[in-house]
């Protein structure tokens, strides 16, 4: 195997909080990394509903531009209208996904052994052996890359765990972030059978703008347009507008001969 400049110890795809969170926890190594990112700016679109729990800053610090918002009661709709509210020491974090992706890029992108193509698409990887050595060739749509390991952090519809054929199972997402009037700590999240394996959501994102979103298995559009309604939302004030993926069920295999899958 040739060390030439496009030689590389590990191969990341994808560069979201998965991809770019193991390139910082590898960088202090002597690994040569490659990021391949199919986007030109990391963290765009912003595809997230945005809760999480607060147990993330138990494994990372998260800067103060990170965490917009807390939540302190759920909210929990059944089809009616009836609900409940519960509340615990659990205080979810209303976070900038855009922010996070970008937190790790920002701290190890000008390493001299690390390399992001920003913009490129993956598109492949072969096996290759040389003097009794595996190794992977792959290819992107700008380039090819030679890697002795190739790590697949590139979603629920991941290309490279598509060629190991993995396929998750998904269900769809849409979320428009808005002005409007909800509860400023209220996580409310409204269930349908419907919308089948997931739900509808408001989420205070900061300074009265909240994210409403829901997840369908089928006619995702037609379901959030009444979804819309039913709040009696004014859609004038509609911000912006996201779309998203989301795996559900059983996890699949995710380690293979120099090859892992991360993240979704």
């Amino acid at each position: 195997m040739s060390l030439d400049s496009d030689s590389y110890d590990v191969c990341i795809v994808g560069a979201s909080i998965a991809g770019n969170y193991l390139t910082y926890l590898l960088s202090e190594s002597n690994l040569r990394i490659a990021i391949i990112e199919d986007h030109k700016e990391i963290g765009i679109p912003f595809q997230c509903a945005g809760l999480i729990s607060q147990k993330l800053s138990q494994l990372i610090e998260l800067p103060n531009n990170i965490i917009l918002n807390r939540v302190t009661t759920a909210k929990i709709v059944n089809p009616s209208g009836k609900y409940i509210n519960l509340s615990g020491d659990e205080q979810p974090y209303v976070i900038n996904r855009i922010a996070l992706d970008r937190l790790f890029y920002e701290k190890i992108k000008d390493y001299p052994n690390i390399t992001y193509f920003l913009g490129e698409r993956y598109k492949s990887f072969e096996y290759r052996i040389e003097d009794g050595k595996k190794y992977l060739l792959i290819e992107t749509s700008k380039r090819k890359i030679v890697a002795k390991m190739l790590i697949g952090c590139d979603g629920p519809l991941s290309l490279v765990g598509k060629q190991l054929k993995v396929k998750n199972d998904v269900i769809y997402a849409s979320q428009i972030r808005i002005k409007a009037k909800f509860n400023d700590h209220e996580a409310a999240m409204y269930f349908n059978p419907q919308w089948k394996q997931l739900f509808g959501w408001i989420f205070p994102e900061s300074n009265h703008i909240y994210r409403i979103g829901i997840a369908s298995a089928k006619n995702v559009n037609k379901s959030f347009k009444r979804f819309l309604n039913e709040l009696s939302v004014n859609m004038k004030d509609k911000i912006d507008q996201q779309g998203g993926i989301i795996p559900y069920g059983v996890m699949n295999k995710l380690a293979f001969d120099n090859i892992l899958l991360l993240g979704d």
